[in-house]
């Protein structure tokens, strides 16, 4: 990865970091995935602006995203993301 490329790395991750720290003290529209799997606004606000940030930067990378992808990928360049991990503590 270049320096340039970092430094945009950089930016992208403390602005998804603005995201959910607007959330941070709020209150959550929660749902859930499964039984005891929690997801809020937050967990999907962060994976698309991730999402959209990530693949215009490293464009020949495939992304993984917990909340709304269920596609298969190798892993050969590839993104994982998980946007708030620990979401049941991001609620409480």
């Amino acid at each position: 990865m270049t320096k340039s490329n970092f430094d945009k790395l950089e930016e992208i991750i403390k602005q998804a970091g603005e995201i959910l720290k607007k959330g941070f003290y709020s209150s959550k529209n929660v749902s859930f995935k499964g039984k005891k799997d929690l997801i809020t606004q937050y967990d999907v606000e962060v994976e698309v602006f991730l999402k959209d940030k990530l693949s215009a930067l490293f464009s020949n990378h495939d992304i993984i995203a917990e909340e709304s992808d269920g596609n298969v990928y190798a892993i050969n360049n590839t993104i994982i993301i998980d946007p708030i991990d620990g979401t049941t503590n991001f609620v409480n």
